[in-house]
């Protein structure tokens, strides 16, 4: 009993050593034929992406309706090629760092290490030994893993770090090391290219060979050691750098309407009554007609797709409802599409729950009164939704009279001129409630923007006029009530804007005329980039900002006075002794403080502290410390008066604001209350 106990036990004990001796003789072994001739393939296939790098390994795609070819970036081992000009500029507005191959150390040595590992793949198929070739695969797959975790943490850096002076704010997010995503408008694609995809079968070449060794013997104990081994290669091609993630298609094609067959009978210029109820699917209208309904008719798209597509000149839809839109953005989906349609009017319509609310494309003077918008904000994120009206490569579009909600942009203009947008209303979007983009000579005017993460961001946008616009209330981290970026010789008249973060932001944008405007109770009230020069500051009214002007240079070639006539400015106190209406002295409207805070953001923690008043009292001393020369010559010893504002009212929101704090109210008196009753009882 006791010798057979000591030979289990010495049983036990040997075996470890006889697993590790039949490890070695396993690496100490020779390749077979086939599989040398596979390393050395593997070792001449590295070839083209690392010693002579033609072929790209990643490829990073993307595409928006303003880039329906999309743009591409394409990295090899030694350089980054592909749209950068396009994507650089694009990451210069949401304050991305520049993309190029000097800021890649990497590329100095990459291309030679995996050379290395291509050598000593070659040198691995010549001798023949299995030790050799599964070292060289073991130190190329763990450096293949380090490569891509660098890269996770590059694209985090690029997606995370941005600059806080931007002109956008797109907020921080990281773009994907594999597969699909979407930020904005842009549906962003991270995939291996020819290159990548080579490095991936030489980083599986390892469990291929072993799998071929040992599947003989593991079959011969057993099928349970069978099915581990089947087990640990498909997590080897699962969890490896082959990985390959699942892209799930959520698009399902519309139904067709049960009103098809409505619209099918009707005759070109016929009026069609759509009969009240819901009525489920896509409706199409390929001639013109003047189809009417009430808010009880409603067309619902199930969430498939666009709901109603025009493709007729002429048509006319009136005071119906349609809602319930698809999801994607990349191909624009919408409430109601007018698709090269010119001339068409919706009007009294009721749009809720859709991507777009209304897409006009390549279409001349649609014309948009009187409609209701609300989409899809605080149910889906940002990115993932559209705008309430989406206007791509129109001329002559009027926009009149809408309430527009809860949308990414309340309406974006891309590629569209001399577009009238008057007496809407914008409120509660996501981003902007108007945002121009390439868009010329449009007039802007009586429309209310408020409670906007920012009121209007006009881009690449020239010659327009806004006229008589109230931006009011739109508070937030970086929001503007009016941002000017790239936008030139366009003028604003009797706008007013009111309680913003910055009431007006300008970069690039030069030659503008500001004139009748009132910029009131904001954080900031203009801030001025020194890549805008020539604009003109006249008869326009400073009220209570923080800081009344802010600028990032000492000299300026803007000017706060035209014929002699400057401003009012609330903290200014002029005095005219000669009783012409004009200030007899100059005023600096750029504080020493607002000027050194700029530069150094971090300060603004000691605004209204002692020392910055004592500081302001000491700058209207002390001339040297006038750090910039904008002045006003001439301010203005009264407010002007503004025609009155003939735009939509302020929406109500005291109702739901009350019914929040009732609960904070009660709260507070049962406190009250119940201190009250303590005090009384130690009396």
């Amino acid at each position: 009993m006791t010798a057979r106990n000591e030979r289990r036990r010495g049983g036990r004990g040997t075996a470890p050593a006889g697993a590790l001796r039949g490890a070695v003789g396993y690496a100490n072994g020779r390749l077979l034929r086939w599989q040398r001739l596979l390393v050395g393939m593997v070792a001449v296939a590295l070839l083209p992406v690392m010693f002579l790098p033609v072929l790209p390994i990643w490829r990073i795609h993307m595409v928006a309706p303003q880039y329906r070819e999309g743009l591409e970036m394409r990295i090899y081992a030694d350089d980054v090629r592909g749209d950068l000009r396009n994507i650089n500029i694009l990451n210069h507005y949401i304050g991305m760092q520049q993309i190029s191959a000097e800021n890649f150390p990497e590329f100095d040595y990459l291309p030679h290490a995996i050379t290395a590992f291509g050598a000593l793949a070659l040198v691995a198929a010549w001798v023949g030994r299995r030790w050799l070739a599964f070292l060289g695969w073991l130190g190329f797959t763990v450096f293949g893993t380090v490569m891509m975790l660098h890269f996770a943490g590059w694209l985090h850096d690029y997606g995370t770090n941005l600059d806080p002076k931007a002109a956008l704010d797109f907020g921080a997010f990281t773009p994907p090391l594999l597969g699909t995503s979407v930020k904005g408008n842009f549906v962003v694609s991270s995939w291996p290219h020819a290159g990548g995809y080579i490095l991936v079968l030489a980083g599986l070449l390892g469990p291929v060979l072993a799998f071929a060794d040992l599947w003989p013997a593991w079959r011969r104990r057993g099928r349970s050691g069978a099915l581990l081994l089947v087990a640990m290669a498909a997590l080897t091609f699962r969890g490896g750098p082959a990985f390959a993630a699942e892209f799930v298609d959520y698009r399902q094609a519309p139904r067709i309407s049960p009103l098809q067959d409505l619209v099918n009978a009707a005759a070109p210029g016929d009026t069609l009554t759509l009969p009240v109820g819901v009525h489920l699917g896509q409706l199409v209208i390929d001639r013109p007609l003047v189809v009417v309904g009430t808010p009880a008719t409603v067309l619902d798209g199930e969430g498939r797709g666009t709901v109603v597509v025009v493709k007729a000149a002429g048509t006319v839809l009136r005071g119906f409802a349609v809602r319930n839109s698809g999801y994607d953005l990349l191909l624009d989906d919408a409430a109601v599409l007018l698709d090269e349609s010119d001339g068409v009017l919706l009007d009294r319509l009721v749009i809720e729950d859709a991507n777009h609310g209304i897409y006009v494309r390549n279409a001349l003077k649609p014309v948009i009164r009187e409609c209701r918008l609300t989409g899809r904000r605080g149910r889906v994120h940002q990115e993932n939704h559209g705008n309430g009206v989406h206007i791509w490569h129109a001329r002559g579009a009027l926009i009149e009279g809408n309430d527009v909600s809860a949308h990414r942009d309340g309406i974006y203009l891309s590629f569209a001129e001399e577009a009238t947008v008057t007496g809407n209303l914008f409120h509660g979007q996501d981003r902007f409630g108007l945002h121009s983009m390439y868009s010329q000579r449009n007039v802007i005017t009586a429309n209310l923007f408020t409670a906007n993460t920012a009121g209007t961001a006009l881009m690449f946008s020239n010659r327009m006029l806004m006229e008589g616009n109230l931006f009011a209330h739109n508070r937030g981290h970086r929001t503007y009530g009016l941002l000017l970026r790239d936008c030139s010789d366009s003028r604003f008249v009797h706008n007013r804007l009111v309680d913003n973060t910055v009431g007006l932001f300008l970069d690039g944008s030069n030659r503008n005329i500001f004139t009748g405007n009132t910029i009131s109770e904001s954080g900031w009230g203009v801030i001025a980039y020194s890549s805008s020069e020539d604009n003109e500051f006249t008869r326009n009214n400073f009220l209570d900002n923080d800081y009344q002007m802010s600028l990032d240079m000492r000299r300026t070639r803007n000017r706060l006075q035209v014929d002699g006539v400057g401003n009012f400015w609330s903290d200014a106190r002029p005095y005219d002794l000669d009783g012409d209406g004009l200030g007899d002295a100059p005023h600096q409207p750029v504080g020493f403080f607002a000027f050194v805070s700029k530069q150094f953001p971090d300060l603004t923690v000691f605004a209204g502290s002692p020392a910055v008043v004592a500081l302001d009292l000491a700058q209207r001393s002390l001339p040297a410390l006038q750090l910039t020369e904008l002045v006003d010559p001439h301010p203005l010893p009264a407010p002007v008066p503004l025609p009155p504002y003939t735009g939509p009212p302020l929406p109500l929101t005291g109702g739901t604001e009350d019914a929040g704090r009732l609960p904070l109210a009660l709260a507070s008196l049962a406190g009250t209350g119940a201190g009250l009753a303590v005090l009384r009882r130690r009396r």
